[in-house]
């Protein structure tokens, strides 16, 4: 697979064929290929000319090859040979382009002038083959006349998709030999201070997140086909790894029944969960026919609603107790008095279900055996170890794609726990995530304070966007006793949900199941048994959507790192 600079498509642009091209390059060009998309120059006339402006559609570098500027024309393309015109046809009719060849011509000249003032290579650029070449993948070109300057083995068109490593070969094969490898260094170099430079200039790490959510904007014909499913078959079982878009699609889900007229309960085990599906189901259309919360927020919204006690042990193992069984009983005890019923039942991390909860809920059903009823689960956050009770077991819809995380995150969680996910082309790749050693926690503070500093000093991310997960809570972390961190308040627990901006958010793994983050600090990963297993470290990694950051003790091994 091809290197790809931006490792997303520049989507921004209008060309279709452009796209297609974007992917086909990524897939069939070997790793020994590196491709630049949209690589847009100014190159300056020194002061008697207007400094010269153009684009190149993409840049291929080959170490043995050296370079080709390839221009994209999409749709049918044409040439008037009596007005020496070119021409593109499509739905909109007729309308006149530039000759795609001299662009491509030009594109390489400012190119290699480019080159030449950068000194990268020296002056005369003797050790360096470069050409030119028109992509037309909508069209075929075979026995099309051509102008004489438009040579049909300066064209890859649709005919050579299917074989286009062998296509650009012969390309750049065409310009000439190159006289030998460029040394790595110096091919290092012409790729900084050249290529990248023209379209990453400037590029922080703002812009690279921005890149990266471009890419994951476009992922969601899974979730469009998971939602086709749930129309034909409204008692299922969803399940899917972290990042496939599980809250996503029962929102959704709910907002659709809601609107068809039907009373929606829509569940889940975290209060931080329940509180963004609450908030995201009230903004929308047909959000009071949805009650969108807790099981526990349920069960103690009716048993006041029925007047009955509602009294939290103090201690642990009452407190047990009261959570697993007695707030169920609660519950079942209110619904004799409350009268209200629901038509349609949707389950969020369905795994941490209790399995004496379900008849509760479906004794909330008016008719429990014509109810909607959908689970969302996956398997691999069952932190809590429920027994997987779930009382719809078929059909199940399995989503497979990643529409959260970039795929090097994406790939680093799921190898925790074994499980492979699709991902799609044209995702971002992202970073690898950032592995943080330390003997003691004054030394994991100390990381975690001069990363934090990186992302909120000097590379002007809100804080707002980061989250501090951690194995233990606060108090028991290596954040104890600590207020303010790269100079943001420290906001720990639930009070976050509404904390003021600029303030850095800690949480313990387990109540941020669910929700996700631009960016993730994964504190104390310290090899605890109840606590940091794979599974908890998956459940915790799965919530970064950029990057993610481990603090992981030095004598702990886990897979994947």
């Amino acid at each position: 697979m091809a290197r790809m600079f931006p490792d997303v498509p520049a989507i921004a642009a209008e060309s279709a064929a452009e796209q297609r091209l974007y992917n086909l390059f990524k897939t069939q060009l070997p790793d020994d290929f590196v491709v630049y998309h949209s690589v847009s120059y100014v190159l300056s006339g020194g002061r008697t000319r207007q400094p010269r402006r153009g684009e190149a559609d993409f840049v291929i570098a080959h170490r043995e090859l050296g370079l080709l500027v390839v221009e994209v024309k999409g749709g049918g393309v044409g040439f008037d040979p009596e007005r020496s015109r070119w021409y593109s046809h499509g739905r909109q009719g007729m309308k006149p382009i530039k000759d795609p060849f001299r662009q491509a011509q030009r594109c390489l000249e400012d190119l290699e002038e480019a080159i030449r003032r950068s000194g990268v290579l020296g002056t005369d650029l003797e050790g360096l083959v470069s050409g030119y070449c028109v992509a037309l993948p909508d069209c075929e070109v075979a026995e099309t006349p051509l102008p004489a300057w438009g040579q049909a083995e300066l064209v890859i068109d649709a005919t050579h998709l299917d074989r286009l490593t062998q296509r650009v070969v012969e390309i750049m094969r065409g310009f000439g030999q190159q006289p030998a490898p460029i040394a790595t260094g110096v091919f290092r170099a012409l790729q900084q201070q050249v290529l990248v430079r023209y379209f990453d200039l400037g590029l922080k790490l703002t812009g690279e997140i921005e890149w990266e959510k471009q890419g994951l904007a476009l992922l969601t014909e899974d979730q469009s086909i998971c939602l086709d499913f749930l129309e034909l078959n409204p008692r299922c079982l969803v399940r899917g790894p972290a990042g496939t878009g599980k809250t996503v699609i029962a929102i959704e889900y709910a907002h659709r029944l809601a609107c068809q007229g039907g009373q929606v309960l829509l569940v889940c085990y975290n209060l931080p969960l329940a509180s963004y599906l609450r908030n995201a189901t009230r903004s929308r259309e047909a959000g009071s026919q949805i009650w969108a919360g807790a099981y526990h927020e349920l069960c103690r919204a009716w048993a006041e609603r029925a007047g009955l006690e509602w009294r939290e042990p103090r201690e642990e193992t009452a407190r047990s107790a009261f959570w697993d069984a007695d707030t169920t009983l609660l519950l079942l005890e209110a619904m004799k008095s409350v009268p209200d019923r629901f038509d349609h039942l949707i389950v969020d991390e369905a795994q941490d279900m209790h399995p004496d909860w379900w008849p509760a809920l479906f004794g909330l059903l008016r008719d429990a055996g014509r109810a909607s009823v959908v689970a969302f689960c996956d398997p691999y956050q069952n932190i809590y170890r429920r027994p997987e009770a779930y009382p719809i077991r078929r059909p199940v819809f399995p989503l497979r794609t990643n529409c959260r995380n970039t795929r090097l995150i994406s790939e680093f969680f799921l190898r925790l726990v074994g499980v492979r996910e699709r991902f799609p082309i044209q995702g971002a790749a992202g970073k690898e995530p950032y592995i943080r050693r330390y003997q003691t926690q004054e030394e994991e503070l100390q990381q975690l304070e001069r990363d934090l500093h990186y992302l909120i000093v000097e590379s002007a991310i809100a804080p707002e966007r980061i989250v501090l997960l951690g194995t233990h809570r606060l108090e028991r972390s290596c954040l104890a006793g600590t207020h303010s961190l790269a100079g943001c308040p420290l906001v720990s627990s639930e009070p976050w949900l509404d904390a003021p901006r600029h303030s850095l958010r800690y949480s313990t793994l387990h109540r941020y199941k669910g929700l996700e983050a631009d960016f993730v600090m994964l504190c104390d990963i310290d090899g605890n048994e109840r606590t940091c297993t794979p599974h908890h470290i998956y459940v915790g990694a799965s919530r970064a959507r950029h990057r993610l950051y481990l603090y992981v003790a030095a004598d702990v091994r886990l897979p994947g790192l």
